[in-house]
């Protein structure tokens, strides 16, 4: 059983893995012994009670964890799909998403999307009549 997802998911969790252990009742250096990085002697695999719980605390399937599915798109996910895709894009596939962003924030111009373009360097595609139109709404 393959279970890079679950491993990812535990690695990039901003809580340590003890401490998903404890909130989720697994029992101390349970989650350690189940990766190919633990001794194979000694290496276990996660119980369905365990891969339910994690499931439910990661909101992904257990079928996702085992590596039996494509992520699911949760709030979890979604940013680091967006970072792995972005970072792959030729630099014209990039330009015309900030193009279509600068779309979207000119038809509904907020402070904060000003901010992003003007953070992102594309201040220049923001045309000044938004930018005066957002600082007249603030």
């Amino acid at each position: 059983m393959e279970l890079e997802n679950l491993k990812r998911l535990i690695k990039d969790s901003p809580v340590s893995r003890h401490q998903i252990e404890v909130k989720l009742g697994l029992g101390q250096g349970n989650i350690g012994m189940w990766f190919k990085d633990y001794p194979s002697k000694k290496r276990t695999l996660p119980s369905l009670s365990a891969l339910t719980k994690l499931a439910d605390y990661f909101d992904v399937s257990i079928d996702y964890l085992v590596g039996r599915e494509k992520p699911e798109m949760t709030p979890q996910i979604v940013p680091e799909m967006m970072e792995r895709i972005w970072l792959i894009m030729t630099e014209q596939e990039r330009m015309v998403i900030m193009n279509m962003l600068v779309g979207f924030i000119a038809a509904s111009p907020t402070k904060e999307a000003i901010a992003f373009c003007e953070e992102e360097g594309i201040e220049r595609a923001v045309p000044t009549v938004v930018k005066k139109r957002s600082s007249k709404s603030s």
